[in-house]
């Protein structure tokens, strides 16, 4: 392979999260992962964007920092390009919307647990085939529950309102029908 600069190399394609990447961390190079860097925060000095410091003149500190949830328009972007984003369930119930379609990932923050519950297709018309991914970010118990007429299939097929295993536990669940869901991951019936 003959050397090029970043900008001669092709695009490209869609990300699905797993593509190793080089990280440069204090002068040495590692690896990671593209679902590794989503939901970091990150710090830059204005003056290393072009032109944004003439933009703002004294209108902002020179250093800052944001999460990518503070940039309009970039979870959408790494959703549209395969890259799920993620986003904290700080209270202790939450009801799915349809911007979780493009979310995908949903940690569940609440020191106390959270019970996630997930509407019927006449409330919310998620597409079939969409998943979001969940994750017990917490000690306390958190638990997937289906709205009436909402069918949640777990393995070992004991549906119902399901708690997750354990602390750090993820469960996905994929949209296979109108009001149908398929549970993948660690839970038990609750």
């Amino acid at each position: 392979m003959t050397d090029k600069r970043i900008d001669q190399l092709p695009d490209a394609a869609a990300l699905d999260g797993s593509e190793l990447l080089v990280v440069d961390q204090g002068a040495n190079s590692r690896k990671a992962t593209a679902s590794d860097i989503v939901g970091i925060q990150h710090d830059h000095a204005i003056a290393d964007v072009a032109g944004l410091q003439d933009a703002l003149g004294d209108k902002a500190d020179a250093a800052h920092g944001h999460a990518i949830a503070d940039v309009t328009g970039l979870a959408a972007t790494l959703a549209a390009a395969g890259i799920a984003a993620t986003e904290p369930i700080a209270d202790p119930t939450y009801t799915l919307v349809l911007a979780d379609g493009a979310t995908k990932y949903k940690r569940a923050t609440n020191a106390g647990g959270c019970v996630i519950t997930v509407p019927p297709n006449s409330d919310v018309a998620f597409a079939i085939n969409t998943v979001v991914t969940f994750r017990a970010a917490t000690a306390g118990l958190v638990s997937l529950a289906a709205s009436a007429g909402v069918t949640l299939n777990p393995p070992g097929g004991a549906g119902g309102s399901l708690n997750f295993a354990e602390e750090g536990a993820t469960v996905q669940i994929k949209k296979v029908g109108a009001d149908e869901w398929d549970v993948i991951g660690g839970t038990a019936a609750a």
